[in-house]
């Protein structure tokens, strides 16, 4: 990626085009207001995991990605703040903010925060108006019984500003800042969130100054291109884009096996390709899944549980819990299906050599949500991969499915 203004060898005869533009929000700097509570609860770390839309590659401290329309972005990685008002009532100087942590780098493995009660947590970046790369922020909240949380990070600011290469640019910048020249695509480009100007330094002409009034409102996170043109007059015009549409940014989002929030005894570590690496601190950790009661056992179609890095289902250290019911109530039949070995074995009773034939005989059964006291003892869970005996290990899933016809 070429990161220096581009200066072709030519003289410069100084030409510059003026162009307002209007933004789509205020600086990322403003922290978000909160009133303090009175302290209650106790304090405890709470582990905080972020997720942001797919990366290609990092350069530096800029990650690299790609939208749906092949045009590149560059997303700052690091340098933000996080915002935590929960019920200690700090009341430190930032609005509603009790505890104010910087230079958080988006990625970093997992980060342990000391919270008291419920809280709520907002992470943004307090950088400039006009980025060369942009910025993201994500807010969630948590209660004073969780102990784990996964924050979508997304573009709520951001403008991208395209100006369509031509033989007559020399340079362009907004406020001060140089609109980065793609080496493939043929464009110059910079991030915006207010009311800005665009000047164009050409060959061609000296002082034309080009006025487009009522550009209208940017929307966050769309694209916004300019095309430097002659008219049939031969002046030097700049034809801006369709303010009413735009081209909205479509980054994807990887799709990560497991979701971080329903671990247990273990920090989770969501890798770039879609795996999840598994740090485990307790001497059993859970993986585990919600589905809703009622659905037959029968309605499975597979389950795929599979490790990068040589671990199995070997039914001593590793197994998967399914719990079923036949009946309402008390009185209900209950069983326990082990899944290991890739088979199915009946907690005290037969093996099945297939999800089938395991079926064949329980398909009828439901699903029942387990209350686990190591997971939820009040809503429950089920298809539980226990991971025993690797306290102070790592383990990267590759695959965690529970796939239903």
């Amino acid at each position: 990626m070429n990161t220096k203004p581009f200066f072709p060898s030519k003289s410069i005869v100084g030409t510059m085009v003026c162009i307002a533009l209007v933004g789509c929000g205020s600086s990322s700097s403003d922290s978000p207001e909160h009133t303090p509570a009175p302290v209650t609860g106790e304090s405890r770390t709470v582990s905080l995991s972020v997720v942001t839309e797919n990366v290609m590659a990092f350069d530096g401290e800029l990650a690299l990605q790609q939208d749906s329309s092949s045009t590149m972005h560059t997303l700052e990685t690091q340098g933000y703040e996080i915002c935590i008002d929960d019920d200690s009532n700090l009341n430190t100087p930032e609005a509603g903010c009790d505890t104010v942590i910087e230079g958080f780098n988006l990625f970093n493995d997992v980060l342990s925060l000391d919270i008291t009660g419920s809280a709520s947590i907002s992470i943004y970046h307090p950088g400039k108006s006009t980025r060369v790369s942009y910025t993201v922020d994500g807010y969630t909240e948590i209660s004073e019984d969780e102990s784990k949380m996964l924050i979508n990070m997304v573009n709520t600011q951001w403008s991208m500003v395209k100006l369509k290469d031509s033989d007559d640019i020399v340079q362009a910048e907004i406020d001060g800042v140089n609109l980065e020249k793609s080496s493939n695509s043929g464009f110059y480009t910079v991030y915006i969130n207010k009311e800005s100007v665009m000047t164009v330094d050409t060959y061609t002409y000296s002082g034309l100054s080009v006025e487009i009034p009522q550009l209208g409102d940017f929307k966050s996170n769309y694209i916004y291109d300019y095309v430097l043109d002659f008219n049939e007059n031969g002046d030097l015009i700049i034809t801006p884009p369709n303010f009413e549409e735009g081209e909205p940014i479509e980054i994807p989002a990887p799709d990560h096996v497991i979701d971080p929030t329903q671990v247990t005894g273990a920090d989770v570590i969501l890798n770039d390709d879609g795996s999840a690496t598994l740090e485990v601190f307790r001497e059993t950790g859970n993986i585990y899944e919600w589905y809703n009661e009622g659905q037959t056992f029968s309605s499975i179609a597979s389950i795929d549980v599979t490790f990068s890095d040589g671990n199995v289902l070997d039914g001593l250290n590793l197994y998967m819990n399914i719990y079923l019911q036949n009946g309402e109530g008390r009185k209900a039949d209950k069983v326990r299906l082990d899944l290991y070995g890739g088979k199915y074995h009946i907690q005290g009773g037969e093996t099945f050599d297939s999800l089938e034939a395991a079926q064949a005989i329980y398909g009828d059964w439901t699903i029942s949500a387990y209350l686990d006291a190591s997971i939820n003892p009040v809503k429950g869970a089920n298809f539980i991969t226990r991971i025993k005996n690797h306290n102070g290990s790592q383990l990267t899933v590759t695959s965690y499915e529970v796939k239903f016809k």
